[in-house]
């Protein structure tokens, strides 16, 4: 779609989820997305979903040598509190 200069249309006003600081958290990973054991590297993944009564934000945290979620977490406000609970489930 992108190459055709296509888009897909969306209701209403888009939802902000990420405002830009300027420092960035330090890159601690290096980039590099690889386990050589399991619960050596979990990530976070914040989503959100917009429905009929309002946007679900949902945090997963994944395990990146088996690629399975171990904890998640859903809340209608997006806050810190968010991913630092659903990292509390995967712990």
């Amino acid at each position: 779609m992108r190459s055709l200069g296509l888009r897909g249309s969306r209701r209403g006003r888009p939802v902000l989820t990420t405002l830009a600081e300027r420092r960035a958290a330090p890159d601690l990973v290096g980039r590099d997305f690889h386990a050589k054991r399991p619960n050596a590297l979990r990530l976070v993944d914040l989503i959100y979903v917009p429905t009929w009564s309002g946007t679900v934000f949902t945090a997963f945290v994944s395990d990146v040598y088996s690629r399975r979620i171990v904890g998640r977490r859903c809340a209608t406000t997006m806050s810190t509190e968010l991913p630092i609970r659903a990292l509390e489930m995967a712990l």
